[in-house]
């Protein structure tokens, strides 16, 4: 073999290893970007089998509560409290109006980081008194990040202690409310998962909500798919809720939810 040739089979070869170094940088990348993205479901959900609901505060001002019975919402959450102080100031209208028309109701505290768990879970529990037995669990709404220097696991603490008061305190099992990367971020304790996740993703309707790690093992119950939907009944723009399941569904989840003392 000439030194030509040998010259030319080495440049070959070289050229060659490029391409497959090039190639597997590419395959490597690709699956290191499938693997951190969102575990977005492409199953399609049939929202004439789920049940339709609304979540409400002082925002959507005064309601009639007949009219949204009557375009077919099932079920609402309603804003009690937030912090350690505030109460909706149309909570206590909501809250008889919904009962008045039918409509199952649940209430929602709105999670400060920066207050004490325990006082904000008093303040709810003040502010509700108590739930009837086919109440909707009550709920406790996480949007906001922990204060600096607070860890994941400080703050997912804090949140079980609210949790627990008001569990010990209404008789029903809370439910938690949070959107898909807040959890993904921040709520990752273990202890969580047993709590039913009330999910917010305005992403993919009508696909299936994305569920958070925590949550894996848990099939949806609750989605928020919409934060400017319409109603009857309401002039300004409502969020939009579903359950998983069935009216006689949503009524066994309610009575499961429910601690019997």
């Amino acid at each position: 073999m000439t030194k030509e040739k040998y010259r030319s089979m080495k440049n070959v070869k070289s050229a060659i290893t490029i391409k497959i170094v090039i190639l597997i940088i590419f395959i490597l990348s690709v699956s290191i970007a499938f693997a951190s993205a969102p575990n977005s479901s492409t199953q399609a959900v049939d929202m004439n089998k789920c049940v339709k609901g609304i979540d409400v505060s002082h925002y959507q001002g005064t309601i009639d509560w007949n009219l949204v019975k009557s375009s077919g919402i099932k079920f609402v959450f309603i804003k009690a409290t937030d912090a350690i102080t505030y109460t909706d100031p149309m909570f206590a209208a909501n809250w008889s109006g919904a009962k008045k028309a039918g409509i199952t109701r649940g209430a929602y505290h709105f999670y400060e980081p920066n207050d004490n768990a325990v006082s904000q879970a008093n303040n709810f529990i003040n502010v509700v008194e108590k739930l009837d037995l086919m109440d909707l669990p009550p709920v406790i709404d996480i949007e906001r990040s922990p204060p600096s220097g607070v860890n994941n696991a400080s703050f997912c603490q804090n949140i079980l202690s609210w949790l627990h008061k008001v569990e010990k305190a209404l008789g029903h099992k809370p439910i938690i409310y949070t959107n898909y990367y807040f959890a993904q971020k921040y709520l990752t304790g273990n202890d969580l998962q047993s709590y039913t996740l009330w999910i917010a993703d305005y992403q993919n309707p009508p696909k299936a909500p994305l569920t958070p790690s925590t949550w894996t093992n848990q099939e949806w119950k609750f989605w928020q798919y919409s934060q400017s939907g319409k109603c009857d009944g309401i002039n300004e723009k409502v969020d939009l809720d579903m359950f998983n399941g069935s009216l006689s569904d949503l009524k066994a989840f309610i009575t499961y939810q429910t601690i019997l003392k």
